[in-house]
């Protein structure tokens, strides 16, 4: 027998929410019951049109059976929406498009079916128009024998299992997660800063991020540079053609796959990013961009740190595994960040610290980075000052994110509280018809 192309979700297929259901399109609008012979109920909004139909329930709306290839188009990737679930409330919409002129939604959680107003015939136009040889069912792994017991790995392989259709272990939408991994992040970071282990955090993490932040700013102006753990090698003064192309094409892609997969935070980012190069390379002189390289070293633990602890919240593109990443890269980029504090306050505490030199060359040596920025007319003071501005900006833009993501498990909150009160009235409505009748 053929096995279903319907992954397993988290929903039963036997078991339904309450209703009746809220339109996820038309705000206050509650779906009605419709019968689609031969499919088993399902729920339409009388306003827009809209289909909502559970998972179990797709192949008989459909017409086809659930091992049809068609249905290969429900383990596409989704691109994120802001819509809520109608039966989740707190879960969220993930847009698919399986075909041109259809667009539906899928629940991240229940894995119910949304279809727009229309959508359905077209849909089935779609699948009655594919021809079998050229429907590409996606691939389904068969499991693996339960492990032994004791080994240790049945959970893995379970979480595995729960979540290979999305293709995610740590779901992003956990309000209680959301809300304390930053603090804890930053404040476990303090107390490692306050400990032995900020050697360690300075000397592997914050002077890759130092280094980073030299060949940045020199790939962005256009000229080749190399970062090595404490040196960043053969920063050329000429700029270079291919190191300009390359990096436009780097963004370029970025900024269309952001405008694809309608991710916002991506476009900014690379929208940003061509706009920076442009500046470097075309606007800046050669004297001035020297001194941009030289300051982004320091500058760089303090931007790359809170880029990762920003990136906590978001989505990568299609196919790549973030879920479980995004919590080290939390815990990496809050070290940086807290450890980068750390030092720079007490640097201006007490400017005897300042530290000039190099890594490599030692505190005598005039090539460092400190040593180049007093000699073009810095002082002590003034190089402290702008470091820790610098960071407060960067611990800005991390509470602006906090805060907005705060202000979103809340809203879906209150979402799911008047989705159960409604759902609870008209329960309650019904059994009165139905008693009174």
């Amino acid at each position: 027998m053929t096995p279903s192309l319907l992954p397993d979700g988290d929903a039963r297929p036997g078991e339904d929410p309450p209703r009746p259901l809220p339109c996820p399109r038309c705000p206050g609008t509650l779906l009605g019951a419709l019968d689609v012979p031969p499919a088993p109920r399902i729920d339409a909004c009388p306003s827009c049109r809209g289909i909502w139909c559970t998972r179990a329930r797709l192949p008989a709306l459909l017409g086809v059976a659930e091992d049809h290839p068609g249905l290969a188009w429900y383990g596409l990737t989704p691109t994120r929406t802001e819509r809520a679930c109608p039966a989740c409330a707190t879960a969220t919409l993930d847009q698919l498009s399986p075909g041109e002129g259809v667009t539906l939604a899928r629940c991240t959680t229940c894995r119910g079916v949304w279809l727009e107003g229309g959508a359905l015939p077209r849909l089935k136009e779609a699948l009655a128009a594919l021809a079998p040889a050229t429907l590409r069912p996606r691939p389904r792994t068969v499991p693996p024998p339960p492990p032994p017991a004791g080994s240790g790995d049945a959970a893995d392989d379970d979480a595995e299992d729960g979540d290979a259709e999305s293709g995610e272990r740590f779901a992003y939408d956990v309000p209680l997660v959301n809300a304390s991994a930053l603090p804890i992040a930053l404040g476990a970071s303090l107390l490692v800063g306050a400990t032995g282990l900020r050697f360690l955090v300075e000397t592997f993490v914050n002077m890759t991020f130092h280094e980073l932040g030299h060949a940045a700013v020199a790939w962005f102006s256009g000229r080749y540079a190399v970062p090595l753990p404490f040196i960043t090698f053969a920063v050329t003064e000429e700029q270079s053609v291919v190191v300009a192309l390359a990096l436009a094409a780097f963004l370029g892609a970025g900024l269309v796959l952001g405008l694809r997969e309608r991710r916002r935070y991506l476009v900014s980012l690379a929208g940003g990013g061509l706009l920076l190069q442009a500046s470097l390379t075309l606007l800046l002189p050669q004297a001035l961009v020297e001194r941009w390289i030289t300051f982004a070293g320091c500058a760089g633990e303090f931007v790359f740190g809170a880029l990762l602890v920003v990136s906590f919240y978001y989505r990568l593109p299609d196919r790549m595994r973030w879920d479980f990443w995004r919590y080290v890269a939390l815990a990496v980029g809050a070290a940086a960040l807290s450890c980068a504090f750390l030092r720079w306050h007490q640097i201006a505490a007490n400017l005897a610290l300042l530290p000039l030199g190099s890594a490599l060359g030692g505190a005598e040596d005039p090539e460092g980075d400190m040593n180049k920025l007093l000699g073009w007319g810095w002082s002590g003071r003034q190089i402290a000052r702008t470091y820790l501005g610098l960071g407060y900006a960067c611990l800005t833009v991390i509470a602006a994110h906090y805060g907005v993501f705060l202000a979103r498990a809340r809203m879906l909150a209150l979402k799911k509280a008047r989705t159960t009160v409604v759902a609870a009235r008209g329960t309650a409505h019904g059994a009165a018809e139905r008693s009174t009748g």
